[in-house]
């Protein structure tokens, strides 16, 4: 075997030693101050709050409220569930004021979706749905009408114009309706 050149590879060693002690108490010192006045507590409910699974739930975002009177086949509301996570996800994200806050809050989330249906967080874990969607965030001008393609698509119905109208819909009033569930925790 011939010998190759690994100038390149770089070892870590432990975190405690090479993390910067300035960073640590820093961190350490945010932890104190949103866990005693109240953030962190208020992150865990508010993703416990958002954990939607059942058209009956009690998240403040109720699927006929989004969807109307309209019967659709159990995979599309299926996948509607699968795009109301990633919208409360990525809302979480971007509305909360820390990481630290945001990343609480979608961890309680998570677990909650796990107690609730771990079938449902098993179908969702794999990320493939989320992958779709993370890339319409990133790469298109138009978001709200790449999500409802993406949703068509996810539904099998790959260029149906009442599918991506339907999953465009969704992305809309859903963020406004998570933006408002978040707001009504009012955050220090």
């Amino acid at each position: 075997m011939t010998p190759q050149d690994d100038s390149d590879v770089k070892i870590f060693g432990n975190i405690a030693e090479t993390a910067d002690a300035g960073d640590l108490v820093a961190l350490s010192s945010q932890l104190d101050r949103q866990r005693s006045n109240g953030n962190i507590a208020k992150a865990r409910a508010l993703g416990k709050q958002l954990a939607i699974l059942e058209q009956e739930s009690s998240s403040g975002i109720d699927l006929y409220d989004l969807l109307g009177d309209t019967e659709l086949p159990a995979a599309t509301v299926h996948q509607v569930r699968i795009l109301l996570v990633f919208l409360a996800q990525t809302t979480l994200h971007k509305k909360l004021s820390t990481q630290l806050l945001s990343s609480c809050a979608v961890n309680a989330m998570y677990d909650k979706l796990i107690e609730n249906s771990s079938s449902f967080y098993n179908d969702i874990s794999d990320g493939a749905a989320f992958t779709f969607y993370y890339l319409s965030l990133r790469r298109d001008k138009n978001v709200p009408g790449s999500i409802g393609e993406n949703f068509a698509m996810l539904c099998g119905k790959d260029g149906d114009e009442y599918y991506k109208k339907l999953g465009t819909e969704i992305f809309i009033n859903a963020t406004e309706l998570i933006e408002g569930i978040i707001n009504e925790y009012h955050f220090e």
